[in-house]
């Protein structure tokens, strides 16, 4: 069952510990502005897209700049983040490397731009350890369908019973089971209210890398 020829990875969550700055890059950016934010402001702007959380924040902190100038401004934080400082996930970088030595493809599928990724993964040097990079957006994918899953397998060549997709997000891990992908769940205390059901969907649940590289080795 843990066969594996081609391994997805999702990026923010998965392999980069980058939700906490998804959560709070508005909070971030108002500090920039000298501005403090309110409580709640991550959990608000989660749910939307960057325009319409600019929108929320122009109107409710009376911001004298046009939406498309927020978003800039939201946009270099989140950049400043992945160049200099975000960090992958314990362990991700030993997983990566022992499925390379095992000769699994790798592949990385995920919905930011690789304005931003790219960034984050020359610092970090794992470019190599990827056989395989998609940004969802430029081919106007989405997680939501199982084509994005069967567009990378397709190209590996490889049946979705040995391919193995690796999320932190619930709706994700549905679509790929769903389409009879292995699914495996890694742990990410933005997800941890959908845990349990991540769980009963998953093919296989890890809290950390660690977990994950003890079943596959």
């Amino acid at each position: 069952r843990n066969f594996m020829k081609l391994a997805i990875f999702d990026m923010d969550g998965t392999i980069l510990d980058s939700m906490g700055l998804w959560l709070n890059a508005g909070e971030l950016y108002l500090k920039t502005l000298g501005i403090t934010a309110e409580k709640d402001l991550g959990k608000k702007l989660f749910e939307l897209n960057m325009e319409e959380g600019a929108e929320y924040m122009k109107e409710k902190y009376h911001l004298p700049f046009s939406v498309p100038e927020l978003c800039d401004g939201i946009n270099k934080v989140l950049s400043d983040a992945y160049e200099n400082s975000l960090k992958l996930k314990p362990g991700a970088f030993e997983f990566l490397t022992m499925l390379k030595k095992k000769g699994i493809k790798t592949a990385l599928c995920t919905n930011t731009s690789d304005q931003l990724f790219e960034k984050a993964f020359d610092r970090l040097k794992i470019n190599e350890l990827f056989d395989f990079k998609m940004y969802t957006g430029k081919f106007n994918f989405s997680k939501s369908n199982p084509d994005v899953f069967f567009y990378i397998s397709g190209f590996f060549d490889a049946r979705p019973d040995e391919t193995w997709v690796f999320e932190d997000a619930l709706y994700a891990v549905k679509t790929a089971a769903n389409a009879g992908f292995n699914t495996a769940g890694i742990f990410d205390f933005s997800g941890s209210v959908c845990m349990e059901e991540m769980k009963q969907i998953c093919t296989k649940y890890f809290l950390n890398f660690g977990e994950a590289s003890d079943f596959f080795a």
